[in-house]
């Protein structure tokens, strides 16, 4: 939305789930305190502002890395991972464009959902992509 705004879209620019701060990815996945609660609830260990000096690309890809590394299940954590980032995106562009309602658990139903329908896939090692 920022990028929009700047090329002169008249725009809301604030973030669409806490609507306090400006909507950066920065923001919208990490720094958000909608989201900030998302990580907490989950067991992958992420923390999203552990760092907050860390830039939002170096942050996905320490995760990224992180994840990938951490067990035998890393690739099960790793697509967790991913489906929680594509929940965050899905749902803010139903408040955006559909006009719905914040309702942070459905970031997670939504993620769980995503989760499933992508373990149910021929499994891949990491190695062989």
């Amino acid at each position: 939305m920022t990028i929009l705004a700047h090329r002169g879209a008249r725009l809301d620019t604030s973030c669409p789930l806490c609507r306090s701060e400006l909507e950066t990815p920065e923001h919208l996945f990490r720094s958000c305190e909608v989201i900030q609660h998302i990580w907490r609830s989950l067991s992958l260990g992420i923390q999203s502002m552990a760092n907050p000096t860390v830039s939002f690309i170096r942050w996905l890809a320490d995760h990224i890395s992180y994840l990938h590394r951490s067990s035998s299940t890393g690739f099960s954590y790793l697509l967790y991972f991913f489906c929680i980032l594509r929940s965050i995106w899905l749902t803010r562009n139903s408040i955006v464009f559909e006009d719905n309602k914040l309702e942070p658990e459905r970031i997670l139903h939504l993620a769980e959902a995503l989760h499933l329908s992508h373990s149910r896939l021929p499994s891949l090692r990491l190695d062989d992509v």
